[in-house]
């Protein structure tokens, strides 16, 4: 679950909002199309850096999830903290289920 926070951070970062895409689940990618999602990482709201906090895999109500928290930081300069939560797809794979940012400071 981690390695696919890092590989989605990694992409966000870099600016491969296509790679980054590619790693939502279906349920997400459906909501949010390729260029809406670019448009969550663009400008103020463009990441420049990240550090891992850790990933807790949880098994509630049946479902296994793991939530990655991490801090990020803009281009303005500001930090947040930030929530990557993850849901495992066939043949072990997690997915990227919703993302979540704290209060920038």
């Amino acid at each position: 679950a981690q390695a696919t926070a890092t590989a989605f951070l990694d992409a966000v970062v870099a600016g491969e909002f296509a790679v980054a895409y590619g790693l939502l689940t279906a349920e997400r990618q459906a909501r949010t199309g390729p260029a809406e999602f670019a448009e969550l990482y663009a400008g103020d709201q463009a990441l420049t850096a990240y550090t891992i906090d850790g990933t807790t895999i949880v098994r509630g109500q049946g479902q296994l999830r793991a939530e990655t928290h991490a801090q990020v930081r803009f281009t303005t300069g500001e930090a947040a903290r930030l929530l990557v939560g993850l849901l495992p797809e066939s043949q072990g794979r997690w997915r990227v289920a919703e993302v979540r940012l704290g209060e920038r400071w």
